[in-house]
């Protein structure tokens, strides 16, 4: 629980250090609401490695126009050493230090009073033109708009915070939870509950505007008997890297149910987001759980569960 409660007030503390300048924020594409193909929270695998997505990706057909979204210094470049059209970025750091990123845009659409502001350390205001999204369909992409902002402290920030509502009006889903126990090296479900030390497993995930598919949470917090036992949101990153933390948030192993599937957190076309909650089952008294899920459009939701716990 400490742990837990110690990210939060770590997200807190990232974005009271922000943001002062995001009160002239403007939406970067044209039209709303957009499909939201990934969120700052969502699980990634980078090669081998967990991480977090880091930011925000909003699908637009390639040549969609992007402007500015604040106002601040302007600079032009590759974002990744392997150099190509596709990760190509611009960056606007605001004057409270703040740093938006803008990825995808195609170098050969922006105009060359961007890149001559850029080359001579100049700024844009916001709502400036900026570009067009890269047509990614020919390395098999979706053509979006990925947009990340870092904190003058370094941390990673929620987009949603600053960009107006998405016309998100559904809450999210618990799909199913299982109790286990490790066995080797995988999670095995419980045929019943004794007291003792368990991980409660959550399938639960959010559908976010687009339809795109399920979408990873802002916030969660598990109650036992009234008291928090895990509580997550995100604010910021739980870490300055966007490739730790994933462990304190996901379930990463496998998890073997008793009518014998093996499941994971899965990333790819079916995803699938499972998360871990140590519990204590103190007594034979079947304890109370309840499982409140918001998205970052504040819809709420409540699953409440009681375990039956065998002498």
């Amino acid at each position: 629980m400490k742990n837990c409660l110690s990210l939060l007030l770590l997200f807190i503390l990232a974005v009271l250090s922000t943001g002062r300048a995001w009160a002239e924020v403007i939406w970067p594409l044209p039209g709303k609401p957009a499909v939201v193909l990934n969120t700052l929270s969502t699980l990634q695998f980078y090669g081998p490695t967990p991480g977090f997505h880091h930011g925000l990706d909003l699908a637009a057909p390639a040549g969609t126009p992007v402007v500015a979204p604040v106002s601040g210094s302007v600079e032009t470049g590759h974002y990744y050493k392997r150099k190509s059209d596709y990760t190509y970025e611009i960056a606007i750091t605001t004057s409270d230090g703040d740093r938006w990123e803008l990825h995808h845009i195609d170098p050969d659409d922006i105009p060359p009073e961007i890149e001559r502001r850029a080359d001579a350390g100049g700024k844009v205001t916001a709502g400036a033109h900026l570009g067009r999204i890269y047509d990614a369909s020919a390395i098999g992409i979706e053509p979006h708009l990925h947009i990340n902002i870092l904190s003058a402290q370094g941390m990673y920030l929620n987009p949603f915070i600053a960009l107006s509502d998405l016309g998100d009006e559904v809450a999210p889903t618990v799909s199913e939870t299982w109790w286990a126990e490790p066995k080797g090296d995988r999670y095995v479900e419980v045929e019943a509950l004794v007291p003792g030390e368990f991980v409660l497993v959550i399938d639960a995930f959010d559908i976010a505007p687009g339809e795109f598919g399920r979408q990873s949470l802002y916030r969660m917090r598990v109650r036992q008997e009234g008291e928090t036992i895990f509580e997550f949101q995100f604010d910021a990153l739980p870490h300055p890297s966007f490739l730790e933390g994933t462990n304190e948030i996901y379930f990463l192993g496998e998890l073997k149910t008793r009518d014998g599937q093996i499941l994971r957190s899965e990333v790819q076309n079916d995803r699938r987001f499972l998360y871990a909650v140590p519990v204590k089952i103190p007594s034979a008294d079947p304890p109370e759980i309840e499982i409140v899920t918001e998205d970052f459009a504040g819809n709420t939701s409540r699953h409440r569960l009681r375990g039956e716990v065998s002498d």
